[in-house]
């Protein structure tokens, strides 16, 4: 509607349209004798024709007070929505071939289907696409979308175990809503690269490189995160599980003739060993070390790594261990206090501010459930009573204390976060000290960070 809407003003060059603006030009001013304040003004008496044309067409899209109300804001949701997804299912519907209900694809389908059940997901339907060895889920709407590629199935038919190993890796970006968070971390990054280009400054710069360097270290992560969900969809087989992450790298199948015969497989250690000699040398080192923070995977090697150590974990062997629907009661953890100290005067870091010292105050979250204390004013140190917060022990989920600045001049400015693991169950009271965290990866350096001691109680 608004196409046609641009071109209906007048042309000064339109005879008509000179005859329409003479009696304007023409017109005499009005004699008001004295100076008079009306009662009352109308939108209607200050409109000009064109603006209450554009207005008539306009105004349906903004009716209502609140905004998230308007037809305006609802169309675009609506629109947002289908559009979410738009690429993903074009490139389904052109490039691919979808084999959930295919009888010759059974075996793939029924072993998505049963690493589903391992994880408690909703299987996700299943693609085959041409191209290199590769897998991925996609899809921000259920059902999700699993597409692997052709020469993936090529690469593990002779090791099903294996091509399990990475349809679990790939539920477990489902499983960990990675999908989700993801798109959101692209989006603040873009967000912050955009401001970061248009400040036209070497800091802008700084910042947009940055945070894109930390979304990258959260894909690493990501990535090790889903790994584990493919060795519990393998039963622990932490072989089967460095097996199948190898043989994305040498691409080779055990049948091979080139190969002995009585060694299907690579050596795990030896390929780990050879890459930890390689990498420490002086110059591989800060090469390496430049490549992998500009890659959203981690290198093989180091996955194979975090794998074994985590197979070696008393939390992945209770996970292996669980039989069912844990029936066993659990004790109850009770907030007594959380502190902070070292607490740097409010904007320290902001250019040409003198703030004044943190208003700070705490955000907690455990198990789903969220409060937030009250904040302090003007303080380098605080504590807060927690007394009446009682939650009911999840094994393997951490407290997460976020700390934020109520007198910042960004608005509620994050001072700091940590993440305290709940793993002393013994009865009575426990106290965790550690500092806080402003990045992914390790403590920030350009500010000593604040300290935080957390109190609580397990109740058996």
């Amino acid at each position: 509607m608004l196409a046609p809407l641009l071109f209906v003003g007048c042309d000064a060059a339109d005879p008509d349209a000179q005859t329409m603006m003479r009696p304007v030009l023409n017109a005499q001013p009005s004699q008001v004798t004295q100076t008079s304040f009306p009662a009352y003004v109308t939108p209607q008496d200050i409109m000009t024709p064109e603006d209450a044309f554009f207005h008539h067409h306009l105004t349906p899209q903004t009716e209502g007070v609140d905004f998230l109300q308007w037809p305006l804001v609802k169309n675009l949701r609506a629109f947002g929505k289908s559009l979410a997804d738009a690429p993903l299912r074009s490139s389904l519907a052109t490039n691919s071939i979808y084999i959930s209900d295919q009888p010759r694809a059974k075996p793939i389908q029924e072993m998505v289907d049963q690493c589903a059940e391992i994880l408690e997901l909703e299987p996700p339907k299943v693609y085959i696409q041409p191209g290199p060895p590769n897998a991925y889920v996609s899809g921000l709407q259920h059902p999700h979308a699993m597409v692997l590629t052709s020469d993936l199935l090529e690469l593990y038919a002779e090791t099903p175990e294996e091509l399990r190993f990475i349809i679990g890796h790939e539920l477990g970006h489902l499983k960990a809503e990675h999908l989700r968070t993801h798109a959101v971390g692209r989006l603040c990054v873009h967000m912050i690269g955009r401001g970061g280009r248009s400040s036209q400054s070497l800091l802008g710069d700084a910042v947009a490189a940055g945070s894109a360097l930390t979304l990258l270290h959260w894909y690493r992560e990501s990535e090790c995160s889903a790994d584990r969900c493919g060795l519990f969809c393998v039963g622990g087989d932490l072989d089967v599980a460095q097996q199948a992450l190898m043989r994305l790298i040498h691409q080779t199948k055990p049948s091979n003739p080139l190969f002995d015969p009585e060694h299907k497989n690579f050596d795990p250690a030896l390929v780990l060993k050879q890459s930890i000699r390689l990498r420490e040398e002086p110059i591989t080192k800060v090469i390496s070390v430049i490549q992998q923070m500009q890659q959203d995977h981690p290198f093989v090697p180091e996955r194979c790594a975090r794998l074994s150590e985590f197979s070696k974990s008393e939390a992945c062997r209770q996970v292996l261990l669980r039989r069912g629907p844990d029936t066993t009661e659990q004790p109850t953890m009770e907030l007594i206090s959380a502190s902070v100290s070292q607490l740097q005067p409010s904007d320290v870091n902001v250019p040409l501010y003198g703030g004044g010292d943190a208003d700070p105050f705490l955000r907690i979250r455990y198990a789903g459930q969220r409060f937030a204390t009250d904040h302090k004013k003007n303080v380098r140190s605080a504590s807060w009573s927690l007394t009446g917060r009682n939650h009911a022990i999840v094994p393997g989920e951490g407290i997460f204390l976020d700390l934020y600045d109520h007198n910042s001049t960004l608005a509620e400015s994050l001072l700091g976060a940590a993440r305290i693991p709940v793993t002393d169950l013994a009865p009575g009271e426990h106290t965790i000290t550690t500092r806080l965290r402003t990045d992914v990866e390790s403590p920030s350096t350009n500010v000593e960070r604040p300290a935080i001691t957390l109190r609580y109680r397990i109740v058996p």
